[in-house]
């Protein structure tokens, strides 16, 4: 009698192994891979185009041929086009743009984030650099067009603007947005304030805002759609990158639904012995904290230089002193608002201190400053580690041999 066995696969399995497969092979292969069948060549095309980045002067000069691919392909009834695999995707358009060079990022905010297939990833995100935002817009009125229709129609619901300046007051007004984040951007406000203000329901937010602020607060309700009287009630996760104390506790008071709190800030000392008197970052985060708060992250970055006119390599242009009176004072402050209040009794506060020291490598001896430096500041928070629940804290401390040349 003989037995007769079946060299097939179960459709599982060869799924399985094609999406490895399209993650680890060339793009040659990859497109072999997208001609087998319709099905595989989506396996193939999410692997392909789910994730795209324009940045930079070699892939930026690419931007047109994409922008032909997509309209070609959504030409196609029959088959998906290319854009509709894109979930996230990275655009830098350069100032020095003319209309025509503008015409390749309106084909492709005319098309992004237009498919309901998207909605199978629950963040689709654009991350978009334009230097003068306001400028662009006004020298193409189909750029602008649909780069508002790709805000308020389309499933975008992440956005963040880097290096971007001037951006409309109303740009994002009428979005669908849930998340967005804003580094390096300023906002164009009109005069008089707009009367009617269509909101945008924030779900998060991240902000950096440096020592030269690009706006207020009453920019950032307008960008916003928020009345000045109003706040952001959706709003539960939030991302705060300052030195100025009056905005981070402006922009807490406006968003009293947060379950998660982030705080950065960075002290550069290169240019003497001391922290400036009276710039402690205590009063980042106010007196109070919001009652729904459960995650609590503050970031302390200190970056010191040791130089070679000093006498060894623990000598730099931190004071001990000072620096240590900072934690001291963070101890203090965070103690005073946790410790036996009952709405923050689930809080997680974590706090991560970063000591970042360039040495010059001929005084560049041991490490044994590291661990003397981490004793230092786990003894600076001996209140709240004994006394708050939940309190976590991390000492990082890096060395860096530089070139005095």
């Amino acid at each position: 009698m003989t037995m007769s066995t079946s060299t097939e696969l179960p459709i599982d399995i060869i799924n399985f192994i094609m999406v490895i497969a399209v993650g680890a092979l060339d793009a040659q292969s990859v497109s072999s891979i997208a001609l087998l069948s319709h099905h595989f060549r989506i396996v193939a095309n999410k692997q392909r185009f789910s994730d795209l980045t324009f940045y930079g002067r070699p892939i930026r000069n690419k931007i047109h041929v994409f922008a032909t691919l997509i309209e070609e392909s959504a030409g196609y009834e029959s088959m998906r086009g290319i854009h509709t695999f894109i979930t996230s995707i990275n655009l830098d358009i350069p100032n020095t743009c003319d209309a025509d060079k503008l015409q390749p990022y309106t084909t492709i905010f005319k098309h992004l984030f237009r498919h309901d297939a998207v909605l199978c990833t629950p963040i689709r995100a654009m991350s978009l650099s334009m230097y003068n935002v306001a400028k662009l817009l006004s020298m193409d009125p189909a750029l602008d067009i649909s780069l508002r229709s790709l805000l308020r129609e389309s499933h975008i619901n992440f956005l963040e603007l880097f290096q971007s300046f001037c951006v409309p007051c109303d740009l994002l007004q009428g979005s669908k947005l849930e998340h967005i984040s804003l580094l390096g951007v300023s906002i164009l406000s009109k005069y008089p304030v707009i009367e009617k203000l269509e909101p945008v329901y924030l779900k998060s937010l991240s902000v950096t805002w440096y020592s030269h602020p690009q706006f207020e607060i009453i920019n950032l309700m307008e960008l916003f759609g928020a009345h000045e009287a109003g706040h952001f009630s959706n709003l539960t996760s939030l991302t705060i990158s300052t030195s100025s104390g009056d905005f981070a506790n402006d922009l807490l008071k406006l968003s009293p639904r947060l379950e998660t709190l982030t705080l950065n800030f960075s002290e550069g000392l290169n240019e003497g012995r001391h922290i400036p008197p009276g710039t402690s970052r205590v009063h980042l985060i106010g007196y109070s904290l919001p009652s729904h708060l459960e995650n609590l992250s503050i970031y302390m970055r200190f970056r010191d230089h040791v130089e070679s006119t000093l006498n060894g390599p623990d000598d730099g242009l931190l004071d001990a002193d000072i620096l240590l009176k900072e934690a001291v004072s963070w101890d203090e402050h965070l103690h005073s608002l946790l410790c036996g209040k009952e709405d923050h009794l689930h809080l997680v506060p974590q706090v991560t201190v970063r000591l970042v020291r360039q040495f010059e490598e001929k005084t560049y001896k041991s490490s044994i400053w590291e661990d003397c430096w981490r004793r230092r500041f786990t003894d600076a928070f001996s209140r709240c580690q004994t006394s708050v629940v939940n309190f976590f804290l991390y000492i990082d401390t890096v060395s860096i041999a530089y070139d005095s040349d």
